[in-house]
């Protein structure tokens, strides 16, 4: 099996899907506490290939600001992470769309990590559980979806600062089974799965994960 339609990224938080496809990058150098941002030309290499290779590259949320547009072919402003998760499934249910879609929910940072609000943090995620569901109905055989975070923010945590835990990274698709797929020495890996997805050449960083989640496919 190919994964090759479409590529979701959701980043937590950002995410990536196939058939809608995301890549993920550290953000440590672009976000500062008064939402200025800075832009490094080499962070979009991955979306520019896409671009450059005639698939579409979808970015919802802030994504397009972080990247200033480079390699986007389509971008939607969000106010919050429930509008962003409805844009998402919009684009699931009609897949209307070749390539990647790169998708960054905030909320989890910026309203509830930097402000310790452990409470806030909950409600949100649950919202967040409740419409993954609805998003899942819409992945087809031929989609992966990929859900990391770009950085640890403890709501517990002393300071309203980010966090230095590992954090997450799931990647789905319908026939996929469930194994394990270790710590990844970078986010690099994720860049290099969403090229490997759509046969591109790779970039200087990073490990394709791609043939070890679709070896272990359930057909």
């Amino acid at each position: 099996m190919k994964i090759r339609a479409s590529l979701l990224t959701i980043v937590l938080f950002s995410f990536i899907f196939s058939g809608c496809a995301t890549t993920s990058t550290s953000q440590n150098n672009l976000s500062t506490p008064d939402n200025k941002y800075s832009y490094d030309g080499k962070l979009s290499q991955e979306q520019k290939h896409l671009k450059n290779h005639n698939f579409d590259v979808i970015a919802i949320g802030k994504i397009n600001d972080i990247f200033d547009g480079e390699g986007i072919t389509k971008a939607i402003k969000t106010k919050n992470n429930h509008q962003g998760m409805e844009e998402t499934i919009a684009i699931a249910e009609t897949h209307d769309f070749h390539g990647l879609c790169f998708v960054n929910l905030v909320d989890f940072d910026a309203l509830y990590g930097h402000r310790r609000d452990a409470v806030g943090y909950a409600t949100c995620l649950e919202e967040f559980d409740q419409q993954l569901d609805t998003l899942i109905h819409f992945i087809n055989e031929d989609d992966l979806l990929i859900i990391c975070a770009d950085h640890g923010n403890d709501p517990l945590h002393t300071g309203t600062d980010h966090t230095r835990e590992y954090v997450l990274l799931l990647a789905y698709s319908l026939n996929l089974k469930a194994q394990n797929l270790g710590i990844r020495e970078t986010f690099s890996d994720i860049g290099a799965t969403i090229l490997d997805n759509f046969n591109l050449p790779p970039m200087k960083n990073g490990t394709s994960f791609l043939k070890k989640i679709t070896k272990g496919e359930i057909k």
